[in-house]
C-alpha cells in the first residue's frame, strides 16, 4: 500500500427481515382493500413495521484505514466494529455455527468474542484483537477484506501506530 485512502465494503441482505418486512406490507395492504371496522389502525401498524423491518434488512460491512465497522446505511446507524488501533491481525475463515456459544443472527457477544452473524454459517473475517479478543463478521470476500485489514495494520506499525479515529 501507497499510504493512500484505500477501504472495502460489502453490503448483507438479512432474508429474514426482508421477508418479514415484505410480509407485513402485504397483509397492510390487504387491509386496505378489505375494509373492516378497525383495519385502517393495524393496517397502518403494519405498514410501519414492515417499512421498518425493510430498513433494517440492509447492512453493511466496512474495511478501510479506521478499522472494521458494521452498519446500516439506511438508517445511518454504527451496529458493532473494530478500531484500527485494536487490531493485530485478520484472517478469512469459514464460521463453524458451534463455534459460537451464542445462537441468533446479528450482534452477537459471548465472552471475549463480539460478531455480527448475517449467516448461519460460511465465509467470515475474524480479526484478532488486543486483549486476546476478536472480532468476526460473516461476509463475502472475506480474503480480500483480511489482507487490507492486515496492510492497514503493518502500515500503522510502520508509522509508529497512529491510527486515524475511528469515530
Amino acid at each position: 500500500m501507497s499510504g493512500a485512502d484505500v477501504s472495502w465494503s460489502r453490503t448483507l441482505v438479512s432474508r429474514r427481515l426482508l421477508g418479514a418486512g415484505l410480509v407485513a406490507l402485504g397483509i397492510a395492504a390487504g387491509l386496505v382493500l378489505l375494509p373492516n371496522e378497525g383495519s385502517p389502525w393495524v393496517a397502518g401498524l403494519l405498514a410501519v413495521l414492515g417499512g421498518w423491518l425493510l430498513l433494517q434488512s440492509r447492512t453493511r460491512v466496512v474495511v478501510d484505514d479506521r478499522g472494521i465497522r458494521v452498519e446500516q446505511p439506511l438508517l445511518r446507524r454504527r451496529l458493532t466494529g473494530a478500531p484500527i488501533d485494536e487490531i493485530e491481525d485478520a484472517r478469512s475463515t469459514v464460521l463453524d455455527p458451534t463455534t459460537l456459544a451464542v445462537n441468533g443472527f446479528g450482534v452477537l457477544r459471548s465472552g471475549t468474542t463480539t460478531a455480527f452473524r448475517a449467516t448461519r454459517s460460511g465465509e467470515a473475517l475474524e480479526a484478532g484483537l488486543t486483549g486476546g479478543r476478536r472480532f468476526l463478521v460473516t461476509v463475502t470476500d472475506s480474503a480480500a477484506a483480511a489482507e487490507l485489514l492486515n496492510d492497514v495494520v503493518a502500515r500503522n506499525r510502520t508509522r509508529g501506530g497512529n491510527p486515524v479515529d475511528p469515530d
